[in-house]
Order: C-alpha cells, then structure tokens, then sequence
C-alpha cells in the first residue's frame, strides 16, 4: 500500500537499518482492491467480519473512504435490514476469516 511504502521510505531516510518484508498476501490484496471498486459503485456497503481483525478494519476503512453508508458487522443480528433496504445498490464484502455462512445469511436477507 502506499501507507507502507511510504512509512519504509521514511525509516530508510532516517538511517535506520532495516530488512522490510511486506506480508499482505496477495489474496488480502486482491480483497482490498475488489472492495474498493465495489463501494464505489454502490449506496451502501456491509463490512462482515470480526471487530478484532486488522483484516477487516482495513475494507472497511476502504469502503468508508469510497462509500459513506458503509457498515461494520460481525453478523446479520447486527445489521437493520429495514435501514439497508432503503438503498438500491448495496454491496457486500468480508473479512478472509469470515465464515461463509454468515455472508450468505447477510447477503439473503439483503434480497428479501
């Protein structure tokens, strides 16, 4: 990311000796890159995953940045579908630990 290109660029300026390893998979990546084309073409975005995963902080940070209903869930009891079906475009992404049921329970109560 640039975030971290830039922070190595800033260590390495100062002096400091350093063995920098960048270790965002490239399917994190990938996500990352996925989510932020999406909440750009939506009204809102759902973020699922766990409140405690550096994983999912960051596509939310990325959906809120490009998306300003973007919501931060860990399940479907979290989200007010009377509040999402308001929107017309909604999409959805989650976090790589999230369990592929809780997606597909957002995403079919997305639909009703």
């Amino acid at each position: 990311s640039i975030k971290f290109a830039k922070l190595v660029e800033i260590i390495r300026e100062k002096g400091y000796d350093s063995n920098v390893v960048n270790t965002i998979c490239n399917a994190t990546n990938e996500r990352q890159k996925e989510a932020k084309e999406i909440a750009k073409k939506v009204d809102a975005m759902i973020v699922i995953g766990g409140k405690n995963s550096s994983n999912t902080q960051k596509l939310y940070e990325i959906c809120k940045n490009e998306c300003e209903n973007t919501f931060y869930i860990q399940t479907a009891k979290d989200l007010d579908f009377d509040e999402i079906r308001k929107y017309e475009k909604v999409g959805i992404t989650a976090g790589a630990s999230t369990p592929k049921n809780i997606i597909e329970e957002v995403h079919t109560e997305c639909q009703r």
